[in-house]
């Protein structure tokens, strides 16, 4: 034993080490499990006492209880160990105590290891707490956990300090509990190592398909006939095929087993990867389809062999001597779960008799009606009996299928005798092979099997691709269902036992016949395996396996664009490339193949290891530099040698790297393949093998230089692209011409020489004449750098410094330069002819000019009104969104001019202050609207310099997406004014017209009432479902949106400004006749509302408002309203729900179909009439191979 570790780090004091030996180690026995209904202890408050339970998952409580350990940490000098106890795996463990060990109490948990277990290690989660009592009231004190490995030599974990005795001294003298739980992890990848058996990996929700095929795969006969199926890896059905493989991964494999190809070859998809189906109809249909492909095999009867019985439906008079009798096969038996104790009276109640009595009386042939009896009996049961238990029964009520946790014994031996015919008695005992079951409800559940593949009473839990060993008790009792026990410490220091609901229970029994299981469980070796199978198999595994080698490797690279001086040769827009950005209008660099090359490399490579790369295509010396593809702010930016390349370029492919190679010598030359979609326009101009590689030495010292190493540091030269503009016969040309580097300080005067020579071959003889530009690469603002151009212009005159790698000279004006940046020389002639376009204005314009998506955004849409915007839409050749040729000069009252030239043709009296713009930021979740552009001579208290007219760059952001709509009335008209949408309902609530309207702020209902009352009155005398002779009044209704339940009646007196601006209810108004004010005012009766909807859809239907009699029952209601209603619609009863603005009522259960009195119970409640959807089917299983689709 060592002595206590630093307690600060709890980590540290984990571990106990303890001599192997085991000499200390006290008898090995088990604690008690306890299973009676209800429990509390201690028993014996006075004695320390140690209890366990086992919960359904495996997992382990043990509760140790002292009544006071004072005197032990006084008296008790060595540990105390608990007894052993198991969890649901077999593996055994105990608690170890030090009540005095550096004036703490230590806990440990120990994994006991038999001594051929040496290379055994398994993991556990395990949580220790103390709860300590000060003789009145029991509290958890301690509370720690731990994840550790437990092996050989490692054997117990645990906490040094667990109580310290200072701190919790005035506790211990008092009961204290000790309680640890331990979670054993189950294994995955070493599962072979561990039991012997591999799983299978669920591919989506396949663990209902797992389950069965791990119970199938033992079965031998079944797996000789899957073996013995002739395949092909050509055939066209691979069902056979991919089964075999799943079985040979199974048999022979030490990884878990994949089903992709054999789910592939039920002609699956995602979707039906995705669903999860019941075993027993998976069964039936796999059983179906494999009969299918067994027949004139060696194959052919195995599933009616192994799996078919047959059974006697008799019907027998008993005052006549006339019996009928029909023989019927089965493959599996369904037996009822509900009211049954165990399989025993599940049998009993199959087979029960029923009389044919009185008008239930049996027509007998040629002896008219007679009393009978009807039952079933069996006439032999199978080698191998499959057992469905009905866990799932349909609730009529509810409408939906529920699933019965109720408690189900099953044994693992029974004897069937009784239950079949006389001349088949004598060998019907059964031993219980397999146990599938199922956790969880209908909606979300999950499959695994408990299987003893050689019938010793070794059991072995398959959950998924993890196999661990299960106790018997762990893998039968703990699966019966019910109830399970579970424990807690109360405040009064006991230990209470609970009765926890069980979610997991046996779904599907395999029973294999006691006197045939040798046949059905012989070993299944190499040689009864066909040799052509072995080939098969092993050439599609050595593919699986280099396929995912090639997986991997493809994983671990990525593509970037590399571009080179040869590619952007004779560059004609702003910028070196093309941009990344769809606002130009033109192809993007990602895809204008003629302009980059795409090349892949490993994720992990860094500077070095591209330049090296690249280095041998060339004898020249490369430098690589880091850029963002576009018009503006490319960024150039030197790729060190220790730089990522993938963090520098980032995952979304915005930038790239460029090669600046000494002399730009070309590394690549056009291909002469075939443009395809993955081809590319370039290739290295060399093989790497054709020629061997040596370094060349830069020279020169010179000024200006185009060769790229000189005599200095990297901070001394500065790497620049030349452009040269002209203007010809009224056409502006650009072109990049040069990639150079300048080194030490030089002047404008140098560079307009040097360009001048590039374009010209000689001296320069008029450079009075020439401008210089300059593309600065980059801006020095981070927002918006899409629409930032840093341009400058220099007449030829000037000619100032450009100091490189160092300062300026003192009182000398001075250019800053940038790696990356483009001088552009411009020979302006004189006189300037008419028109002429300088080059700063050509790179300007086409900087400007961009292409934005405008999006039409309906934001009464969301109202439930269709608003006038719509309307319009709705008659243009536009759609919801389309192209739109603008600028990046724009600002919002530009922009909204734009806009109302497109829709003015189509309604004359659209201007700009019609057209709201509005701007989505990157927080934002929907689009949100624009102030009014005001100009302080339109309106001097709204106009703001800081937020008025914003610019289309701040609109948009780093989007292309320019949202719009189009307003019924100019905007400034709306100042202080809100827009009521408003619905006619007929008497049958259909909605049919709309008003629009604006009003002021502080508007009632009246108001808005006077406004359209003439309109109103229009409306009634086209409407056919009133007489207006019989009107009464109009009453405004709040109706929640989108569902159509009508909320309330509005008063006259009520605002409109807080329901027209809320997008979850809609205005709407409806005529009252005169039989309706009758109820309305009549005592008897009751108004209730009600809305439709379609099941499992968001389909809502026109609202209703009905009355009831007060003294009508529930069953009355629903015949009411389900009058002339598609069969299976139903009435459900619903809550209301309030969220700030947003109204909505909940369906929660349906209405009752009793004799109840509807009123004094629901009067208050809002219906709901639920209308049966007839796209809501179950997912049908079935397999979509080519047989089935031919």
């Amino acid at each position: 034993m060592q002595e206590r570790e630093n307690t600060f780090d709890r980590n540290a004091s984990l571990k106990r080490q303890r001599d192997l030996d085991g000499s200390q180690m006290p008898p090995k026995k088990f604690a008690p499990s306890f299973t009676s209904d209800y429990l509390m202890l201690p028993k014996d408050k006075s004695s320390e006492e140690f209890h366990t339970f086992l919960s359904q998952s495996g997992n382990v409580k043990a509760f140790w209880y002292f009544p006071n350990i004072k005197n032990l940490i006084r008296s008790q000098k060595e540990p105390k160990f608990s007894e052993w106890f198991s969890t649901g795996n077999g593996i055994r463990w105990r608690v170890l105590i030090f009540f005095n060990r550096n004036a703490c109490v230590s806990c440990f948990v120990e994994m006991d290891f038999e001594p051929n277990m040496w290379t055994l290690t398994r993991s556990a989660y395990v949580w220790m707490e103390a709860h300590m009592s000060n003789g009145i009231k029991t509290e958890k004190k301690v509370s720690l956990n731990f994840h550790k490995t437990f092996t050989f030599s490692k054997r117990d974990w645990g906490y040094d300090d667990f109580i310290e005795h200072d701190k919790f001294m005035s506790y211990l003298s008092h009961p204290i509990i000790f309680e640890i739980t331990v979670n054993p992890v189950s294994p995955h990848d070493d599962s072979k190592e561990l039991t012997g058996y591999v799983g299978l990996i669920n591919e989506g929700t396949t663990c209902y398909m797992n389950s069965l095929l791990q119970t199938l795969f033992f079965l031998s006969p079944f797996r000789r006939a899957v073996y013995s199926m002739k395949t092909g890896e050509e055939d066209q059905d691979q069902i056979p095929l991919a089964l075999q493989q799943v079985f040979y991964s199974l048999q022979f494999y030490s990884e878990a087993a994949s089903t992709k190809d054999l789910i592939a070859s039920f002609g699956w998809g995602l979707d039906e990867r995705n669903t999860q189906h019941d075993v027993q109809e998976f069964n039936c249909v796999l059983s179906d389809t494999l009969e299918r492909k067994m027949k004139g095999t060696p194959a052919e009867g195995t599933y009616s062999r192994l799996f078919e019985g047959k059974m006697i439906n008799y019907i027998a008079c008993t005052n006549v001597d006339f019996k009928s009798e029909r023989i019927e096969t089965f493959t599996d038996i369904q037996l009822n779960v509900k009211g049954c104790k165990d399989i025993y009276e599940s049998f009993e109640k199959y087979v029960e008799i029923e009389d044919l009595t009185g008008d239930n009386q049996y027509e007998a042939e040629n002896l008219g009606k007679q009393d009978a009896r009807k039952g079933v009996i069996f006439d032999h049961f199978p080698p191998v009996l499959l057992i469905q238990l009905k866990r799932f029964d349909y609730n009529s009520f509810m409408d939906n299928t529920m699933k019965i946790n109720d408690r189900y014994e099953f044994f693992e031996e029974i004897d069937l005798d009784k239950y079949v015919s006389l001349k088949s008695r004598g060998n019907n005992k059964y031993r219980l092979f397999s146990i599938l079951v199922h956790s969880g409800n209908l909606a979300a559940g999950h499959y695994y099997s408990y299987i003893s593949p050689k019938l010793n009473q070794n059991w072995y839990k398959f959950n998924d691709d993890s196999v661990d060993f299960a106790l018997p008790t762990q893998a039968i009792e703990a699966n019966f269902g019910g109830e399970i026990p579970t424990a807690e410490v109360t405040e009064k220091g006991e230990i209470r036992q609970l009765a926890n609901k069980n979610e997991s229970s046996a779904y599907m029994l395999v029973y294999i016949n006691e006197n045939l299981k040798d046949e059905v469980l012989r070993e299944v070796n190499r040689e009864d395996i066909p040799e052509p199978l072995h080939e098969i198999i092993h050439r599609k595994t050595e593919a699986k396996r280099l396929a995912e080698e090639q997986k991997k490797l493809k994983n671990a690279k990525f593509d970037i664009f590399v571009v080179t001086f040869e590619m952007i040769f004779g560059w004609d827009k702003p910028g070196i490339s093309p941009s990344s950005s769809f606002l130009h209008g033109e192809t993007i660099f990602a895809t204008e193949k003629s302009r980059r090359y795409r090349l892949s490399i490993d994720k992990k490579d860094n500077g070095k290891a591209l330049k090296d790369f690249l280095q041998k295509y060339t004898e020249k010396q490369i430098r690589l530099w880091v850029f963002a593809p576009g018009y503006k702010n490319w960024e150039f930016k030197e790729l060190k040698p220790d730089d990522i390349v993938e963090k520098e370029l980032g995952s979304t492919g915005e930038k790239a790297i460029y090669i600046q190679a000494e002399d730009n010598a070309p590394l690549f030359v056009q291909s002469e393949e075939m443009d395809t979609e993955d081809s590319q326009v370039w290739k290295f101009a060399r093989e790497i093998e054709d020629t061997g590689y040596q370094t060349a030495d830069s020279e020169g010292t010179e000024i200006m230089e185009d060769t790229l190493y000189v005599n200095a540091s990297n901070n001394e030269k500065v790497t620049v692209f030349y452009k040269w503009y002209s203007y010809e016969n009224g056409i502006p040309t650009l072109q990049l011409i040069d990639c150079v580097v300048l080194r030490n300080s030089c002047t404008l005067a140098d560079i307009r020489a040097s360009l001048y020579t590039k374009i010209y071959g000689s001296d320069p003889e008029q450079l009075k004449n020439m401008y210089l530009h300059q593309e600065r690469c980059k801006t020095q603002e981070p927002k918006n750098k899409e629409f930032i151009m840093a341009i400058h212009s220099f007449e030829p005159e000037k000619n100032f410094e450009i100091p490189i790698g160092k300062k300026a000279s003192f009182g000398v004006k001075f250019v800053t330069i940038d790696n990356g940046d483009a001088w552009i020389g411009e020979m302006v002639p004189n006189p300037l002819p008419p028109n002429y376009i300088d080059a700063k204005r050509f790179i300007s314009e086409m900087c400007n000019e961009i292409y934005v998506i405008a999006k039409y955004n309906d934001k009464y849409e969301k109202y439930g009104y269709k608003s006038y915007s719509r309307q319009l839409m709705e008659h243009i050749e536009y759609s919801n969104e389309f192209p739109l040729k603008t600028k990046f000069s724009y600002f919002q009252k530009d922009l909204m001019q734009q806009l109302a030239d497109i829709f003015r043709p189509l309604e004359p009296s659209i201007t700009p202050a019609n057209i709201q713009i509005y701007t989505k930021k990157s927080h934002m979740r929907f689009p949100q609207q624009l102030p009014y552009p005001y100009s302080e001579e339109e309106n001097p208290l709204r106009f703001k310099k800081s937020s008025t007219n914003p610019s289309l760059a701040s609109i948009i952001e780093n989007s292309n997406i320019l949202y719009f709509d189009i307003m019924p009335f100019p905007i400034p008209q709306l100042e202080h004014k809100i827009i009521v949408y408003c619905y006619y309902l007929t008497q049958n609530y259909e909605m049919n017209y709309e008003f629009l309207r604006t009003l002021p702020e502080t508007a009632t209902v009246k108001d808005f009432d006077q406004e359209i009352k003439n309109e109103v009155m229009s409306v009634m005398n086209t409407d056919k479902t009133i007489d207006l002779g019989s009107l009464e009044e109009v009453k405004y209704l709040l109706l929640t949106h989108p569902q159509k339940a009508i909320l309330q009646e509005l008063e006259y007196s009520s605002n409109l400004s807080v329901h027209s601006k809320n997008s979850n209810v809609m205005i709407c108004i409806r005529a009252v006749l005169n039989k309706e004010s009758e109820l309305r005012q009549n005592p008897d009766y009751k108004k209730i509302n009600v809305f439709t909807y379609v099941k499992g859809t968001e389909i809502y239907c026109n609202p209703l408002a009905v009355y009831i009699k007060k003294s009508w029952t529930c069953k009355e209601v629903i015949h009411f309203l389900l009058d002339n209603r598609e069969p299976k619609s139903r009435v459900m009863i619903t809550n209301y729900y309030n969220y700030g603005e947003s109204h909505e009522y909940k369906p929660q259960r349906p209405l009752e179909d009793s004799e109840e009195c509807f009123c004094p119970k629901y009067e208050d409640k809002t219906l709901a009439i639920e209308l049966p959807n007839p796209e809501v089917k179950k997912s049908e299983l079935r397999f979509k191979t080519n047989e089935t689709l031919s």
